[in-house]
């Protein structure tokens, strides 16, 4: 590996470490030492160090602020999480079992892992706020449940998995058993997850809410906010289900174009137009410096990528290791690379198309490398680098419950990673 190279990872770890230490926000970090390590280091020119700050990640998260914040300003998702909380209030006890089977319900109906996050992080979050929820155990489960069911085979994660197993090497049929396996994997891996955190974080210990009345109606205001949200919500999850069970030219169209960042951003304008709020109020609320947080380490990764780095240990993993070994190495490489890039817009395309050949050379199992990585890339992706963290940090009320979040979501990122890599030695994660 090139000096290059060993400069460019070391400076990652530096850049967690200084943003700590100094408290400064670890995007700007990232971007100064992109700045430093793609320009001056490996020689890239200024226009394609910027070109890395990532649009479609930045849009994704301000978009669904954005919209989500006219709901939060005029009190609509507090009051739909109270209301929830009152519907079980005389079994409190399956509050965290409930959000897991919606989270699990609505990304595996097809959405996927990534639009469920953005459209139901802010629900769960508030609904553990109404309850006396641990924050960490509403992080897990909101990670686990969209894992449940993100990856089935009619979700917009399980029809990617499957074409990008079929451009690496494997027939069609094939590819398909794959990916069956991969989800049925990662819904085991996820109920266990669930599971201990439901007992170490005693999800069974959730209050009902304050008061014995049912809560308030809601206002004109909040009834505009649930109508747009349930629209939304309806336009992004129905065109996959109906382009999988009808199919047809009509649905498969529709399907590509509701992209759930843009009509976040449609229907935040409509927020506007029919006064659910005030818009200048929402763009405030916009949780900004998380989103330089992410985008920013974002482009430093993607400079590591550019140099080749982030190539360099995925193929020396295959180079080097064993079939025994192996799950357990692919796993510690996509957690890593996932700490600060997305499962699906990274870890994935890069690691994916490798296994045909490491396997190949190594006799390795595929299907069990094919399910660790996305696996531990979603464990590691609590991290609040990661847009499944920053989406709880950014669903947070204060710099002060952040702050104390960010440790712990890295602690979950680490824990749920090395659960991972148990999930393979008990069998769990098979083939």
């Amino acid at each position: 590996m090139s000096t290059t190279c060993v400069i460019i990872l070391i400076s990652i770890v530096a850049v967690i470490v200084l943003g700590y230490l100094l408290k400064v926000n670890y995007g700007l970090l990232g971007i100064a030492a992109a700045f430093l390590c793609g320009v001056c280091l490996a020689g890239m020119s200024a226009g394609s160090v910027t070109g890395m700050w990532s649009t479609k990640l930045f849009f994704q998260m301000f978009s669904i602020t954005f919209f989500y914040a006219f709901a939060i300003n005029n009190g609509t998702l507090e009051l739909l999480a109270k209301k929830l909380v009152y519907a079980t209030r005389r079994a409190t006890f399956l509050t965290p079992v409930i959000l897991f089977a919606i989270c699990g319900i609505i990304a595996g109906i097809g959405p996927g892992t990534i639009s469920t996050f953005l459209i139901l992080t802010p629900i769960v979050m508030q609904v553990a706020k109404e309850t006396g929820m641990n924050p960490a155990l509403a992080a897990i489960t909101l990670s686990c449940g969209v894992n449940a069911g993100g990856w089935s085979p009619i979700a917009s994660n399980g029809v990617t998995l499957r074409g990008i197993i079929e451009s690496s090497g494997y027939a069609a049929d094939l590819a398909a058993s794959y990916e069956g396996t991969l989800f049925r994997n990662m819904f085991l891996a996820s109920v266990v997850f669930f599971a201990l955190a439901y007992l170490v974080f005693r999800g069974w210990r959730c209050r009902a809410a304050e008061g014995s009345e049912a809560p308030a109606a809601f206002s004109r205001q909040q009834s505009i906010s649930i109508a747009l949200i349930a629209a939304f919500t309806l336009l992004v999850v129905l065109p996959p289900v109906f382009k999988s069970l009808v199919g047809g030219a009509f649905f498969g169209g529709l399907a590509k174009r509701m992209d759930a960042t843009l009509l976040a951003v449609l229907f935040g304008v409509l927020s506007i137009i029919f006064k659910a709020g005030d818009e200048k109020k929402a763009i405030a609320a916009v949780p900004w410096k998380t989103i330089i947080m992410v985008c920013g380490m974002g482009m430093l990764i993607s400079v590591a990528s550019e140099a080749g780095a982030m190539d360099y240990l995925s193929e020396y993993v295959g180079r080097s290791f064993s079939a025994t070994a192996l799950p357990y190495v692919m796993a510690i490489v996509a957690a890593v690379m996932s700490l600060f890039s997305s499962t699906m817009g990274v870890v994935v395309p890069t690691l994916y198309p490798l296994i045909f050949a490491i396997c190949t050379a190594s006799g390795a199992n595929p299907v069990i490398l094919f399910s660790i990585v996305p696996l531990a890339a979603t464990s590691a992706g609590n991290s609040p680098f990661s847009l499944q963290g920053g989406l709880v940090l950014s669903a947070l009320d204060s710099d002060e419950e952040r702050n104390r979040m960010f440790m712990t979501l890295i602690a979950i990122a680490v824990a749920l990673t090395l659960l991972s890599l148990l999930m393979v030695a008990v069998g769990i994660v098979n083939y």
